[in-house]
C-alpha cells in the first residue's frame, strides 16, 4: 500500500467521524460541567441517566464461577477458581470492564485490544481503545469488513 492510498484514507475516515466526533466532544465538556455542582445552569438528566444505565451494567466483580462436570475433580475446580481470580485482579479487568462499558455506552461502540501477552505472567494485557482517535470506514458498518 502506497504512503499516498493510506493519507486517503485516513483523509476519508476523519471527514466522516468528524461532525460526530466535534458533537461528542461537546457532550463530554456538557457532562463535565454537569458534574460540578449546582452553580451550572443545566438539566443534569444526561448525567443521571447515563450513570444509572452504566451502574446496571457494570459490576466489578468476577462474573465466572467454574462448576464441577464430568471427569474434572473438585480440587481443579477450585484451582481453575483461584486461577481466574487472580488473573482478573493482575489483569485490572474491573478498571478495563468500566471504561469498555462507558465507552460503549456513551459512543455506542466500544472496542477491547487482546493483543498483548506477559510471558512472564503468564496473562493477557487488554487495552480499551479510544473510540475519538478510531477511524471509521463510511461504507461499511462491521468493523471485519472495514477496508482499512
Amino acid at each position: 500500500m502506497k504512503p499516498a492510498d493510506i493519507e486517503s484514507y485516513y483523509r476519508e475516515s476523519q471527514d466522516f467521524l468528524a461532525q460526530r466526533k466535534q458533537r461528542q466532544v461537546r457532550q463530554l465538556v456538557l457532562l463535565n460541567n454537569l458534574q460540578r455542582g449546582d452553580q451550572n445552569i443545566a438539566s443534569t438528566l444526561l448525567i443521571t441517566l447515563f450513570n444509572r444505565v452504566l451502574s446496571n451494567l457494570y459490576d466489578d466483580k468476577l462474573q465466572i464461577k467454574f462448576i464441577p462436570s464430568q471427569g474434572i475433580t473438585q480440587n481443579q475446580i477450585n484451582s481453575y477458581n483461584i486461577l481466574a481470580q487472580s488473573d482478573y485482579l493482575e489483569m485490572q479487568k474491573p478498571k478495563i470492564d468500566y471504561d469498555w462499558a462507558w465507552d460503549t455506552l456513551f459512543f455506542g461502540r466500544g472496542y477491547c485490544e487482546t493483543l498483548q501477552f506477559d510471558k512472564k505472567q503468564k496473562i493477557m494485557k487488554p487495552t480499551i481503545i479510544n473510540p475519538l482517535v478510531f477511524g471509521y470506514d463510511p461504507y461499511f458498518e462491521e468493523v471485519q469488513s472495514w477496508r482499512y
